[in-house]
């Protein structure tokens, strides 16, 4: 299943600013600040979006490289490379395709799609457009029995894993849908839609590929019992954007000040390199063999 066009081909797209750049031409205004935006002041957007771009890599010259392999084993899962898809809810707004391209292009990638709760295809479809491993991220929306029947359904479907996420008891105060009229439009009476149609009809091509706004899809989920996932010792952890999309003073913090020291260091024959980091009383050491 392929889903490419010539509006996002090169050179009419190069980088990923290029596509937020046609994105806010093509979306209304609710649907591209939904997608583009984060709670309350932005504060928290802002800092992740900062250490993100503070991340560099090191060169190394002069090193025999036979051959340059991105492939690592994520949770009993191969990737080309280390990326993951993590999950975006009401993507269908944003593209008629949306769960269904995205979990492809992971696929073809070599990569781990992550569906959403807030998904608006079935997750049996999204299972089904990827040829990687697809992993869902739990919402506890709807009561524990809504979250079992879905984790039990995506399971069957073939769904790997499962992606809790905790950060989010409450909904966040997310300034620009108000501002919008999100929820007039989507559940409101046809007379409080009428001030915030016009940032619709603006948007034809918009409205011609999303005849409606989709339903919402809750009942999805995978590998176990919601009964075990709510109280369980988690493999892995995961620090997600979704801080900034629903609260404000959760930075993530990949960029700790921590001071690298290298050595290098001969044993059995091999050259090992030896970085350790430290930051104040702690020392961490990792070892690359």
């Amino acid at each position: 299943m392929a889903f490419t066009a010539r509006s996002v081909a090169s050179p009419r797209v190069i980088n990923i600013h290029d596509l937020r750049r046609l994105a806010k031409r093509r979306l209304p205004r609710v649907v591209f600040d939904y997608l583009d935006g984060g709670a309350e002041d932005e504060f928290t957007l802002r800092e992740n979006c900062r250490v993100f771009e503070g991340v560099t890599f090191r060169p190394r010259y002069a090193v025999a490289m036979p051959q340059c392999d991105l492939h690592t084993r994520v949770l009993g899962a191969d990737l080309a490379f280390p990326v993951i898809l993590a999950p975006v809810g009401y993507s269908r707004l944003m593209h008629p395709a949306g769960e269904l391209a995205a979990a492809s292009a992971a696929g073809s990638a070599g990569l781990i799609y992550t569906l959403s709760t807030i998904s608006a295809h079935k997750l049996e479809n999204v299972r089904a457009a990827s040829t990687g491993p697809v992993w869902y991220q739990l919402y506890i929306v709807g009561g524990r029995d809504v979250a079992e029947a879905g984790i039990e359904r995506a399971q069957r479907a073939g769904f790997s894993a499962l992606v809790v996420t905790i950060d989010t008891p409450v909904a966040g105060l997310r300034e620009r849908d108000p501002r919008n009229g999100m929820k007039e439009l989507l559940g409101g009476s046809i007379f409080s839609k009428l001030p915030f149609l016009p940032q619709m009809f603006a948007r034809p091509g918009w409205l011609g590929s999303c005849s409606a706004i989709p339903s919402t899809s809750i009942a999805s989920g995978c590998a176990s019992k919601a009964s075990r996932s709510l109280s369980f010792a988690s493999d892995a952890r995961v620090w997600s954007r979704s801080s900034s999309s629903f609260s404000e003073g959760n930075a993530i913090r990949i960029e700790s000040p921590f001071i690298w020291n290298e050595c290098t260091q001969r044993k059995g024959g091999e050259v090992r390199t030896l970085a350790a980091a430290q930051q104040g009383p702690q020392l961490r050491k990792r070892v690359n063999e």
